[in-house]
């Protein structure tokens, strides 16, 4: 609503534990930036996610500022004058369901999907229902949902689709978007591996600066 935050929109219900969780780095500018504790990551955030991607996750983290999370929505919300669809996990321990609820009923979505049992990364623990609704608010014609898959391990999903019902993909087509689709897992795991490491170097120096 019109002047509605992030945070007023996820206490409409109780529930969230997300702020027990949270970290504060002082800014110099003023204000804080907020991380959630990576011990308490997995179960805050992506409880639905391997512990192992958890966990790398919790160290590659990008904060969000008090300063945005009590930020003032506009006085023309978006949802009130363009079409949307709504999806979001039942065990969202961030913004409780209850508060999802409510957000989805008064946005008179086109669509609602609750999804039993997932967590706040609703969207990486459930890719394939992510992509289907994406591709159904996009009106597409023909699209393909492609796993991206490292080391055994899902990553999310490469969509591509085309908005000519007459032109549906192809055995070549499917192929064609497998290999892309291996690629760019492979391109992804990399770049995470190489971020983890730098990332544990620099805790690493720190620690040993301040030792």
């Amino acid at each position: 609503e019109p002047g509605e935050s992030c945070a007023d929109a996820s206490a409409l219900t109780p529930g969230s534990t997300l702020a027990e969780t949270l970290e504060l780095v002082p800014l110099a500018a003023g204000g804080a930036d907020a991380y959630i504790a990576h011990e308490r990551y997995h179960q805050q955030f992506a409880a639905d996610l391997p512990e192992a991607e958890a966990a790398l996750m919790a160290i590659t983290q990008r904060p969000v500022t008090q300063a945005a999370l009590a930020e003032p929505s506009g006085e023309r919300p978006r949802w009130r004058s363009a079409p949307s669809w709504f999806l979001f996990g039942e065990l969202d321990r961030n913004i409780p369901v209850g508060a999802h609820r409510i957000m989805a009923e008064r946005a008179q979505p086109r669509r609602t999907v609750e999804i039993g049992g997932a967590s706040h990364v609703v969207g990486i623990s459930h890719a394939q229902e992510t992509a289907a609704i994406i591709l159904e608010a996009a009106g597409v014609g023909s699209g393909l949902v492609l796993p991206l898959v490292a080391r055994e391990r899902p990553l999310g999903v490469l969509v591509l689709v085309t908005a000519d019902p007459s032109r549906p993909f192809g055995r070549i087509e499917v192929a064609m978007g497998q290999e892309l689709a291996r690629r760019a897992a492979v391109a992804i795991e990399n770049a995470r591996l190489y971020r983890g490491a730098q990332d544990a170097i620099r805790v690493r120096d720190e620690f040993l600066s301040i030792a």
